[in-house]
């Protein structure tokens, strides 16, 4: 009898002892998981501001072209991807907003139909590639001043260039002697192929 309780006892702690391994395992697998969330929350956060800031170095790069090219600015500059007037539809940035390609910017070079392309830099040392589309906020292309053009216009100032505390972006003084309005709009592909993208509206 005593035999026989002895091996029933330890039968029970062997019972318990798997129940208690199985309870560790899934706990384990649950920390485990867990900071396979944390970590890829973390990474994507550091990648969102990585896309940031990487957007903003496109948006520079598109304000000194505009700076450095004043004298092409009322007509079609399409090699440098910009476009000197916007239609009444607008555009579609994206290209999901409507189901014809006539609006949309080509992002991916492959919409033939596309009348928007956009001047692709070079990528950054972080792995990220990105592209902008400058498009003035006008009817038609030419003056913005002709007849029959009707653009977005600010407020001329009397000076001709903004001075601290005055408009401004990033370390480019706004001019207000020319107070037409341009949007910006870039694309950011990061290291891992996600896609960031950016709308600055500013004037020049």
């Amino acid at each position: 009898m005593k035999t026989l309780h002895s091996s029933r006892e330890t039968g029970f702690v062997l019972f318990i002892t798997l129940v208690l391994m199985v309870l560790m395992s899934i706990a384990g697998i649950a920390v485990l998981r867990a900071v396979d969330s944390s970590n890829a929350v973390s990474n994507n956060i550091a990648f969102r501001q990585s896309a940031l800031q990487t957007a903003e170095v496109a948006t520079n790069a598109a304000v000194a072209w505009m700076r450095a090219n004043r004298s092409l600015l009322s007509q079609n500059q399409t090699a440098s991807g910009y476009y000197a007037a916007v239609p009444d539809s607008g555009t579609d940035a994206l290209g999901d907003r409507t189901t014809v390609l006539t609006d949309n910017i080509d992002w991916y070079a492959n919409q033939a139909t596309a009348p928007y392309k956009p001047s692709t830099l070079v990528a950054d040392g972080n792995g990220n590639r990105y592209a902008y589309v400058i498009h003035r906020l006008c009817r038609v292309v030419g003056d913005f001043n002709a007849s029959g053009n009707d653009c977005a216009l600010a407020g001329s100032g009397n000076k001709s260039f903004s001075s601290k505390g005055e408009a401004a972006y990033g370390n480019f003084a706004l001019g207000s002697s020319a107070a037409v309005y341009y949007r910006i709009t870039t694309r950011i592909v990061g290291p891992r192929d996600a896609e960031s993208f950016t709308q600055t509206v500013l004037r020049l």
